[in-house]
């Protein structure tokens, strides 16, 4: 939990010098431990690249997603599909460690929010977490 909050904090300071542009959008989920920037949302989950893979593939599959596509190597993943709008939704992962994942998601060009909330919403229940 301290973990999450750390990275949370040091996400927004790092974004302080963005604040000048207009592009830059933070926010940071009340004690979710995800940050949105810039249209993605981004948070680590304290599991294995392989297994968060696996449940982005399934967390896209449970949204009825089609044409789901999955690129990766032991230490980067990318899976996308797109929703029945023809909206194409991004999850990217990256290994931190060998129990640890960054995960970045992003649906549509210029990011939607709830949409990225429940893409990690399901991952997450994939992965018995919440």
């Amino acid at each position: 939990m301290m973990k999450r909050l750390v990275r949370a904090v040091f996400g927004v300071l790092m974004a302080v010098p963005l604040l000048g542009c207009p592009a830059a959008v933070v926010a940071v989920g009340a004690g979710a431990g995800f940050v949105w920037l810039n249209g993605q949302l981004e948070e680590t989950i304290d599991r294995a690249l392989p297994d968060v893979q696996q449940a982005a593939e399934g967390a896209l599959a449970d949204l009825d997603l089609v044409g789901i596509d999955t690129t990766a190597d032991k230490l980067k993943a990318e899976v996308s599909g797109r929703m029945a709008d023809g909206t194409k939704v991004t999850v990217w992962l990256k290994a931190e460690d060998f129990q640890s994942t960054k995960v970045t998601i992003r649906a549509g060009a210029m990011g939607d929010k709830s949409v990225s909330l429940q893409v990690l919403r399901h991952i997450k229940k994939r992965l018995g977490i919440e």
